[in-house]
């Protein structure tokens, strides 16, 4: 029974390899990753920024005793 049970899941996982190799477009799924790593990127970069330009003003403007 445990022989059976492994062919399956043998059977199942192949499978699942040929049907990504068959369905899924790896030259787009490269390049949107791409894309949206380099957008994710900018996002952080300019929330930092903005963080820092906030922080920069308020350490100016704190009046301090």
């Amino acid at each position: 029974m445990g022989n059976l049970i492994k062919l399956i899941l043998l059977i199942a996982i192949g499978y699942g390899i040929y049907w990504v190799y068959e369905n899924v477009d790896f030259a787009n799924l490269k390049n949107d990753t791409s894309q949206k790593i380099q957008t994710e990127k900018t996002i952080q970069r300019v929330t930092k920024g903005r963080q820092q330009t906030y922080d920069d003003a308020r350490e100016v403007t704190d009046i301090k005793y």
